[in-house]
C-alpha cells in the first residue's frame, strides 16, 4: 500500500472511529501498525541521508539526491580544460537543476567543457543585519 493510500486510510479510520461507526479494531490496529512502520522505514532514510551529507562536510552526493528544480544551491563540480591547461580541474559555484537534471550552466556561464556536478549543498541564507 503507498503512503498516500495509507494517509487516506488512517484518516477515514479516524474518521469512522470519531464517528461511532462499527469498525473492526482489528482493522484499525493493522492499519496504524502499517503506518508506523512506513513512517519507521522513512525516518531510517532521512537519518540516513543525513549522516551522509554530514560525513561529507555538508555536501550531498548527486548520485544520493538532487535539489528541487529552480533552487540555487552551492556545487562542486569537475571540467576539463583544454589547451594549455589540458587538464581536469574541480572547484565550486552556484547552479540549479531544471526538470530533474542539472541546467548545465555554473555561475552563469555554460563555456565549461565536459562539466560534472557531484555534489551540492543549500546556500546559506542572505545577510541580514541583526
Amino acid at each position: 500500500m503507498s503512503i498516500s493510500e495509507q494517509i487516506k486510510e488512517l484518516r477515514a479510520i479516524a474518521n469512522n472511529l470519531s464517528i461511532g461507526h462499527n469498525m473492526p479494531i482489528s482493522l484499525a490496529v493493522e492499519r496504524f501498525r502499517e503506518a508506523a512502520d512506513t513512517i519507521e522505514a522513512l525516518s531510517a532514510k532521512l537519518a540516513d541521508m543525513e549522516r551522509s551529507a554530514e560525513d561529507c562536510g555538508g555536501w550531498i552526493p548527486c548520485k544520493e539526491r538532487l535539489p528541487e528544480d529552480g533552487v540555487d544551491v552551492l556545487v562542486w563540480f569537475e571540467y576539463f580544460r583544454y589547451g594549455e591547461y589540458d587538464r581536469l580541474f574541480q572547484t565550486k559555484g552556484i547552479s540549479y537543476t531544471f526538470n530533474g537534471e542539472w541546467s548545465g550552466f555554473v555561475n552563469g556561464s555554460s563555456g565549461w567543457n565536459q562539466l560534472r556536478i557531484i555534489a551540492w549543498q543549500p546556500l546559506p541564507e542572505d545577510y541580514h543585519e541583526p
